[in-house]
């Protein structure tokens, strides 16, 4: 399994994937925990989590408790990374216009 996870080369393939093996609900239930975790890494508050993702204060918590663990970790490093390599971009497209 993960050496099949680790082949899937671009967002493109890893989508017709998961939408192959997974329900809505579940793809649903998997973004959603992603986006707390990336929520309380910027500090946000459970109430304001709570209200925009509509998730209940209990999985919140869940997610919370497993922060540390490698696969959030590593997901939220790959997040940040991400999001500095398209803030440095943009920078450097408004640097050289």
């Amino acid at each position: 399994m993960y050496q099949l996870l680790a082949d899937l080369s671009n967002a493109k393939e890893s989508e017709r994937f998961s939408k192959g093996f997974f329900g809505n609900s579940e793809l649903l239930v998997f973004a959603k925990r992603i986006a707390i975790a990336v929520f309380l890494d910027k500090g946000h508050s459970y109430e304001h989590i709570r209200r925009n993702l509509k998730v209940s204060t209990a999985t919140i918590s869940t997610v919370a408790e497993h922060m540390e663990n490698d696969g959030y970790q590593l997901a939220l490093q790959k997040i940040k990374a991400e999001r500095w390599a398209g803030d440095l971009s943009s920078k450097l497209v408004r640097m050289f216009k």
